[in-house]
């Protein structure tokens, strides 16, 4: 490679330096059209190693090899066993601070990559100075003598403290473990008299809540609405009165959500605000905050399992008749043949063909319109009452709140079974949880 020019003389002198192994890798580079100049193979092959230069203990100690550059202008070798010269290099350091003690004032021994010039200066003429010795990570040794420590004020001591070239700190009086020790003796003790105080107990809990505070993410969509039906309502009601017994300011057009609780606030001022609420509010503010996190798992697909929020949903008793109606968000989710399949279900109109030109955005509009107009009225019409008490097909008895539970077989009508008819429009609390025709005119 050399006599056909593909490689220069300097470089292939600094090759020599690398292993076989080293000088291969190399001249692969190269040859796929890499540029390496000479200062950058031998940095590669010499990978920072450490020159003999630089120790300051008997090389015969060292009993690593040594690699040494034959074509430098001055003789330089090089430690191939950093690890080792460096072990030295700590050796001879100990014994230039047991020689310098016996005349210095002090003797400190530092570790950074350049003397923190700033922290010293020159003893004055009949002052006794100190030695400072510096051992850099590359392994080069400097010392200083005859300096002194000028005092540094408290105020710039403490903005220095953390910077790498600020003097070491004083040893702790206390050490690590001690701390810790002394800190869990505290935290049993804390916690034995927390048994005996029910009302301390809520208050840690509402304070541990509120800091570590996140909302199940319905709250964070369903805030995004722009006409929020009752359920959200009634918890940003809540919450944004909450809020206000904790300090936080709310503007009436703000998202209640921003401000609950505040970014701003400590956990010590939480506490205080909290401490100043009676029993039935602070038990109250604790079931809103583990109701404002409680909810289905995964939200993107129905839930039709045995799960814990279904179980509850159950034991509750939730009936979506009372939470929930079609609107216009929910209307707009779905597709054109979805729609058509509700107009008939829910009596808008008598079967597919009545409003098959209808395009999507009508389909919702007059969906809209039709479960307003319905919920508007005074009384469910004859029509509607008919409906609402039994299948059209009248082939089942009238509709219950409940469906079966899963594996139960029953006979009655899919369509008076929700969302099993309705492509299952909500799924909100459980497989077990239904809504009849009629319920969606009622809202």
């Amino acid at each position: 490679m050399l006599a056909n020019g593909g490689l220069t003389l300097s470089q292939a002198e600094a090759l020599t330096l690398g292993s076989d192994e080293a000088q291969r890798g190399i001249l692969e580079e190269i040859g796929r059209g890499r540029e390496c100049c000479t200062e950058d193979i031998k940095a590669t092959v010499l990978d920072d190693r450490p020159t003999v230069a630089l120790a300051i203990f008997p090389v015969e100690q060292y009993t690593g090899t040594i690699t040494t550059d034959l074509f430098a202008e001055e003789e330089a070798s090089y430690f191939d066993d950093a690890e080792q010269f460096l072990a030295l290099q700590k050796e001879a350091v100990a014994l230039l601070v047991k020689h310098h003690e016996e005349r210095a004032a002090w003797v400190e021994v530092t570790d950074a990559y350049h003397i923190p010039e700033w922290q010293y200066r020159k003893a004055r003429k009949n002052q006794k100075g100190g030695v400072l010795i510096n051992l850099s990570p590359t392994g080069r040794v400097e010392i200083r003598e005859g300096l002194v420590k000028p005092k540094i004020d408290k105020q710039t001591a403490a903005e220095t403290m953390d910077h790498p070239a600020a003097p070491p700190k004083r040893k702790a009086a206390y050490s690590s473990a001690l701390c810790a020790h002394i800190a869990h003796h505290k935290t049993a003790a804390v916690q034995e008299m927390l048994l005996a105080s029910p009302r301390k107990v809520r208050e840690v809990s509402v304070v541990e809540r509120l800091t570590g505070f996140e909302a199940h993410e319905a709250i964070r969509s369903l805030a995004k609405e722009t006409e929020p039906q009752s359920a959200y309502a009634v918890l940003a009601g809540q919450a944004r009165q909450f809020a206000g017994k904790l300090g936080c300011a709310i503007e009436e057009s703000e998202s209640v959500w921003t401000q609950f609780p505040s970014p701003d606030a400590d956990d010590l001022d939480l506490y205080e605000a909290v401490r100043g609420l009676s029993d039935h509010e602070l038990e109250q503010l604790e079931t809103l905050l583990i109701a404002l996190t409680f909810g289905q798992h995964v939200c993107q697909r129905l839930d039709a399992r045995d799960s814990l929020f279904n179980r509850v949903a159950r034991d509750l008793g939730v009936d979506m008749r009372n939470h929930w109606r079609p609107d216009r968000s929910f209307l707009e989710r779905r597709t054109r043949e979805q729609l058509v399949a509700i107009a008939t279900d829910c009596g808008y109109a008598e079967g597919a063909g009545q409003v098959s030109s209808y395009k999507k955005a009508d389909l919702v509009n007059c969906l809209i319109r039709h479960f307003q107009t319905a919920r508007a009225a005074a009384a469910p019409t004859r029509r509607s009452r008919r409906r609402g008490s039994g299948c059209r097909r009248r082939c089942c008895s009238p509709p219950s709140i409940r469906t079966p539970p899963p594996g139960r077989r029953t006979n009655r009508c899919p369509l008076t079974i929700w969302p099993t008819r309705i492509d299952r429009l909500h799924y909100f609390c459980a497989a077990d949880l239904s809504v009849s025709r009629a319920a969606l005119l009622r809202g």
